[in-house]
């Protein structure tokens, strides 16, 4: 039987990558974010689909045209998301059954009785921060708080949760993701049904323009001074000749 050395470091690296890689494929996969996409209702669910469309993702940065169409794509999109503003800022505290609106940059309050979905507007960032505090409450057992960042279609990309064992003030968790242009994040909190609540305060933040808009945006200003360049030289040329003349 042949002994061949050369394929030892293949398979170790298939090894480590498949040791890297499964805990990741495996919180993705047993991630319940689909459920928690259907509890969201029509409202929330029909805003992905038509923004993400209009979310640029990519451009020729060859061609000046399309990095400009890049940029109009996604204001065009965050201007859709500021129409739907009223509906992603409803507050926690007020009584309202169903799924919350997730906007951005902004605290919501609550006392968990048994569950609350959050859900937000397409992300227009490459990066999102779940800010979550408990404030008391008289609930003295477990609960979780789960995140999941899902696609137009409710598939998730990202999932992350917390298990709290009471309502105890000051408990904190920060999560933080990274490759979320685009994608939804959805807040699922979880307790045993009763009258003892866990009172609590989230806010959910993006991060700046994309890299990618930020790559459009500069390719057309090179476009621009690129422009005044070329009138500068014509004016030259221009008084060149009437100097001669």
């Amino acid at each position: 039987m042949r002994n061949d050395s050369r394929a030892l470091p293949v398979i170790l690296l298939t090894i480590i990558a498949g040791l890297v890689l499964a805990p990741a494929i495996a919180g993705a996969a047993g991630n319940p974010c689909r459920s928690y996409w259907q509890k969201a209702g029509a409202a929330f669910q029909k805003l992905g689909p038509p923004i993400s469309k209009l979310l640029c993702k990519a451009f020729n940065k060859d061609d000046p045209a399309a990095a400009e169409k890049c940029v109009e794509d996604y204001d065009k999109a965050v201007s859709e998301i500021k129409k739907y503003g009223k509906l992603y800022n409803e507050t926690a505290g007020a009584g309202k059954i169903g799924p919350r609106g997730l906007g951005n940059d902004r605290w919501y309050t609550g006392n968990l009785k048994a569950e609350r979905v959050f859900i937000g507007a397409p992300l227009e960032s490459d990066t999102w921060k779940l800010s979550f505090a408990t404030t008391g409450g008289k609930y003295k057992k477990g609960w979780e708080v789960k995140v999941c960042l899902a696609d137009e279609k409710g598939e998730a990309k990202f999932y992350k949760n917390k298990k709290f064992k009471n309502a105890k003030a000051g408990q904190k968790w920060a999560p933080s993701f990274s490759h979320t242009y685009g994608l939804r994040p959805i807040i699922y909190l979880k307790k045993k049904v009763g009258l003892n609540g866990a009172k609590y305060k989230l806010q959910g933040k993006a991060g700046g323009e994309p890299q990618v808009i930020k790559a459009a945006r500069m390719a057309m200003k090179s476009k621009a001074k690129g422009k005044k360049k070329v009138k500068r030289k014509v004016k030259r040329k221009v008084k060149r000749k009437v100097k001669r003349r």
